[in-house]
C-alpha cells in the first residue's frame, strides 16, 4: 500500500519532503488489493499498477513516504479495515509489510518472520526488485 502511495506521488510530482502533500494525496487516492487468478493486484484508483509499484524508481520511494509518521498512522488504520473486511466476510489473510505485527494485528494467530543476507538479496534483486525491505513479516490467522 505504501507503493501504492508512493506511485501517486511520483505520479502527482509531489515533493516527498512535503508531509502535508503527501498526506493530502494519501486522502484523495483509493488503493486496492484485489485476489485474481493470476495473484493479487495492486489497485490504484481503479488502474491496475502491480508492476509498476515494482519498479526501481518507486521502490526508492517507498522508504521516503513510509517514514512519514502520520502516513503510517493513516495507513494503518486502512490496514485494519483490510483485516476487519476479511474477517467479516469469512476470509483468512495474509499480510507482509510495516507495523502488521506491532500495530494491525498483534494478535495474529501465526506470525512467521523472514530474514534475507543483504549482500545475497542486493545481488539477487539488482536487476529486477521486487521489494525494498530485507525483513519481509507475514501474518496469518
Amino acid at each position: 500500500m505504501y507503493r501504492e502511495l508512493a506511485l501517486a506521488c511520483y505520479r502527482q510530482k509531489v515533493n516527498l519532503e512535503d508531509e502535508e502533500k503527501v498526506l493530502e494525496v494519501f486522502n484523495s487516492i483509493s488503493i486496492e488489493l484485489k485476489q485474481t487468478e493470476d495473484g493479487i493486484k495492486a489497485i490504484l484508483n481503479g488502474e491496475d499498477v502491480s508492476d509498476e509499484v515494482f519498479s526501481p524508481t518507486i521502490s526508492k520511494l517507498v522508504p521516503v513516504v513510509a517514514a512519514i509518521y502520520r502516513v503510517r498512522k493513516e495507513m494503518v488504520i486502512r490496514q485494519k479495515k483490510m483485516v476487519k473486511n476479511a474477517i467479516d466476510g469469512g476470509k483468512s489473510i495474509v499480510m507482509e509489510g510495516r507495523d502488521i505485527t506491532t500495530e494491525v494485528i498483534p494478535d495474529a494467530d501465526i506470525k512467521i518472520y523472514l530474514t534475507a543476507d543483504v549482500k545475497k538479496e542486493r545481488k539477487e534483486d539488482s536487476n529486477n526488485l521486487k521489494r525494498e525491505e530485507l525483513k519481509l513479516i507475514l501474518m496469518m490467522f
